[in-house]
């Protein structure tokens, strides 16, 4: 009787997911597996291209990626400060049976993300072609590009793979924290919490942690800098440096520790 109830409940998932045209993973909040993937016969185009050129892709159905794209629990449209997806013909946006994953992804507000989406357009205009509905109905996001407002220097780097982002976003989703200092004077409020902010760090300061990780003191905060990131960008460090970083904190009976995951700076 159980095995029975077990098959009527997979059934039922499987069958949600073919009708959101997901798979179960993404069903499920996005993780990681076939829904992650790429079908290999997808045909992606440059978004810039896409945008500029639409009545060219009427009808097809295209994988395309865009930066610093500004998530939203409310609106149903894609604001992005890529500024590739700007069109005379329309607006990209969500179709109807993926509205409900894209409102509830767990965008953080002022942050921004790279984000890869399938699209398809249909003219709007009673076949003069000049305005289109263009809606994506799948979407995977690739990376979290920090604070919207930061420039492209300082972006997360873009690794690209056959054209799209190969990366994956971790979730849930890191909080902006625009100010640090409230991180080390306050700590206890943010344990358990994977962040965005900014840290200012002295060279003099770096002492070894183990083979992967330096540590720093930030007040009663250790911090642990990945060394794969700076290593090989010592020799033109500056003294000290402002790093914009995602990372996670944690508490234990040795006080406090930030493990930071990503980090990128101008050098």
């Amino acid at each position: 009787m159980k095995m029975k109830k077990l098959v009527v409940v997979m059934v039922a998932l499987l069958l949600l997911a073919a009708c959101s045209g997901e798979g179960v993973g993404l069903s499920w909040g996005f993780g990681a597996g076939a829904s992650e993937s790429i079908e290999r016969d997808a045909k992606v185009v440059d978004a810039a291209e896409y945008f500029k050129n639409l009545p060219q892709y009427e009808g097809q159905t295209v994988y395309l990626y865009l930066r610093k794209v500004m998530g939203s629990q409310v609106e149903e449209s894609v604001r992005s400060m890529d500024h590739r997806d700007t069109s005379e013909y329309g607006f990209l946006k969500p179709s109807k049976k993926i509205l409900a994953s894209w409102l509830s992804a767990g965008f953080e507000d002022e942050a921004s993300y790279t984000v890869t989406f399938r699209v398809t357009a249909r003219d709007d205009s009673a076949g003069k072609k000049l305005f289109y509905a263009i809606e994506f109905d799948r979407f995977i996001v690739n990376s979290e590009d920090g604070c919207m407002f930061l420039d492209d220097e300082t972006a997360a780097p873009l690794e690209l793979k056959n054209g799209l982002p190969s990366g994956r976003a971790k979730r849930p989703f890191a909080a902006i924290v625009p100010n640090f200092e409230a991180v080390s004077l306050y700590p206890e409020k943010y344990v358990g919490k994977r962040m965005f902010s900014s840290i200012r760090v002295f060279k003099k300061d770096f002492r070894t942690f183990n083979d992967k990780y330096w540590i720093v003191k930030e007040g009663d905060l250790k911090v642990l800098l990945p060394k794969a990131v700076i290593e090989r960008k010592m020799p033109v460090i500056n003294d000290f440096f402002t790093s914009q970083f995602v990372g996670k904190l944690e508490s234990s009976s040795d006080g406090f520790t930030l493990t930071i995951e990503d980090l990128w700076v101008r050098w």
